[in-house]
């Protein structure tokens, strides 16, 4: 018998051998099992980490996208222009530091226009929201270069918000300054809300805030690219607009004989003149200039614009010579019952700024980038501190930087480390630019090292502040243009689509009886069309 010889093969291997092939009817093992899991797991990964990775795509492109678009080509300020922009500036700042419920904007001739109420029948492309209680000098200087320039209205709070709210709804903007009033965040999705930001000024509780804003405006590419990294880091779907700064220019409408009549008065028989600081609201910053003072009589007469507050009043200082109080120094009870009281006017705080050879200011963040601004106006030889965002308004060529100190690990030392500036931002606790601080040693060094700098060397650092400031302010009003036309587009659009509706009619009513009855609406109306003719009125010429 011939052997019978077995052709049949093992059973085959499912997966290279891992694991046996399965019989049908037969139930799937553990090992099996197990390999689905993981399968489907790592698809389940994949798919998340896609999502999340297009989605931070998605952020960042929304974070970037802006219609403010960077000067190009060297901008010229027209001369006629800007000096007509500058003493309606002051008017409109002036108007607002009264500190009370007004409304301001222009009319057709671009002359300055008050009310105490809002118009039901005005609705521009852009309010800016900004209390009595909140109208200081600096952020009136904001609210109205945003009004000549964006051709916006400067409100307070509304009475009926809601009755505003669904009267001009998505037709007009909405921007904030240092702080987001949650009652004026529109029901209308449509509506733009914006917020000129001070990234030292923002705190935790704005987070659930900062979620309904649509936009960031920056003055600093140091606030855009924090602002960005805070954005991102927080999920926020807002983007960030860098707008750079605009501030006032004392050159403007002083003459000559003014600032020679300053310096006689301030500083007999002095050649080099006087020096100026304007009273910071941190107390060791305006401190350290009074104690550098007070131990270096030899140096030039220092002039103290706003009334110091008793802790940064030491005894030598109280009663150096070389230092002058405008207004004079309070008695010490007056200065502990208001600290910080009224400084001069702004007439004559102008005329110092022109006259003053020296600027003192050892600002520590974006508080003080307007004085800052002002001394480069005037082509002042100025001293600040050498960090961001000061730096970035004075070089080293165009002024002596003074190194800061930091004291911890807050918002101020952090910014000394781009790795540490998002989280800095993050954070953005409004006390932590305290934890750095100017020596009044550094200072004294950095004061005596401008003093001794030749004349061609210091007057080469003068110029270039000057020319620095022109060109910043000239890219300002630029990208004031632009920001103009496109909520100008948004308005046009949202006006063009929204049908009258009832709400609307008596939101119309009810802002109208708020407004005085009839009469005074009436009137207001007859205003309206002036006002809306200035929203389609052009910004200066800009070669």
């Amino acid at each position: 018998m011939r052997a019978s010889l077995s052709t049949k093969k093992p059973g085959k291997q499912h997966l290279n051998g891992w694991l046996p092939q399965q019989r049908p009817g037969h139930p799937p093992s553990a090992a099996h099992i197990a390999a689905a899991a993981v399968a489907v797991l790592a698809v389940l990964c994949c798919c998340i980490y896609g999502v999340r990775t297009f989605r931070l795509h998605l952020l960042v492109q929304n974070v970037l996208d802006s219609p403010i678009t960077e000067p190009q080509g060297h901008l010229v300020l027209h001369a006629q222009q800007h000096a007509a922009n500058e003493m309606l500036l002051r008017q409109l700042v002036e108007e607002c530091a009264k500190q009370q419920q007004s409304v301001i904007h222009l009319d057709s001739q671009r002359r300055m226009v008050t009310s105490s109420s809002i118009n039901p029948q005005h609705c521009p492309a852009l309010d800016v929201v900004l209390p009595a209680s909140e109208r200081v000098f600096g952020t009136c200087t904001d609210a109205a270069l945003y009004v000549i320039h964006v051709g916006g209205r400067l409100i307070p709070l509304p009475p009926d918000v809601e009755a505003y709210d669904n009267y001009c709804g998505a037709q007009t903007a909405r921007l904030f300054l240092d702080t987001i009033h949650p009652q004026m965040i529109s029901k209308h999705k449509r509506v733009l809300h914006m917020q000129l930001v001070k990234p030292s000024a923002l705190k935790p509780q704005d987070a659930p805030l900062h979620a309904r804003m649509q936009a960031f405006l920056c003055k600093t590419r140091h606030c855009t690219s924090l602002m960005q990294q805070h954005v991102v880091k927080h999920g926020y779907w807002a983007s960030v607009w860098h707008m750079g700064l605009g501030s006032s220019d004392a050159t403007v409408g002083t003459s000559g004989d003014v600032i020679s009549a300053v310096q006689a008065s301030l500083s007999p028989g002095n050649p080099q003149g006087f020096a100026l600081h304007v009273r910071s609201l941190k107390p060791k910053q305006t401190k350290a200039v009074l104690d550098c003072w007070a131990k270096h009589l030899e140096l030039l007469p220092l002039v103290v614009v706003g009334q110091p507050a008793v802790e940064e009043l030491t005894a030598a200082a109280r009663s150096a010579a070389n230092i002058i109080y405008q207004p004079p120094l309070a008695a010490a009870a007056a200065a502990a019952a208001a600290p910080g009281a009224a400084a001069v006017d702004s007439a004559k705080l102008k005329s110092l700024q022109a006259a003053a050879a020296l600027h003192v200011i050892p600002a520590l963040n974006e508080g003080s980038l307007h004085a800052i601004n002002e001394a480069r106006a005037v082509g002042a030889l100025i001293v600040t501190t050498g960090q961001p965002p000061m730096s970035e308004l004075v070089a080293a060529d165009q002024g002596v930087l003074v190194p800061a100190v930091p004291a911890g690990s807050g918002l101020a030392s952090a910014l000394s480390s781009s790795n540490a500036a998002s989280n800095a931002a993050s954070n953005a606790a409004s006390s932590a630019s305290l934890d750095a601080y100017v020596s009044p040693g550094a200072l004294c060094s950095a004061v005596h090292q401008a003093l001794s700098l030749p004349p061609a060397a210091a007057a080469a650092k003068r110029a270039a502040a000057a020319a620095a400031y022109k060109a910043d302010q000239a890219a300002f009003v630029r990208r004031a243009a632009q920001l103009r036309a496109h909520l100008q587009a948004r308005s046009a659009e949202a006006a063009g689509t929204a049908a009258a509706s009832p709400a609307a009619e008596a939101a119309a009513a009810s802002l109208a009886r708020a407004a005085g009855g009839g009469a005074a609406a009436a009137a207001a109306g007859a205003d309206s069309s002036r006002a809306q003719a200035a929203l389609g009125r052009k910004v200066g010429p800009v070669q």
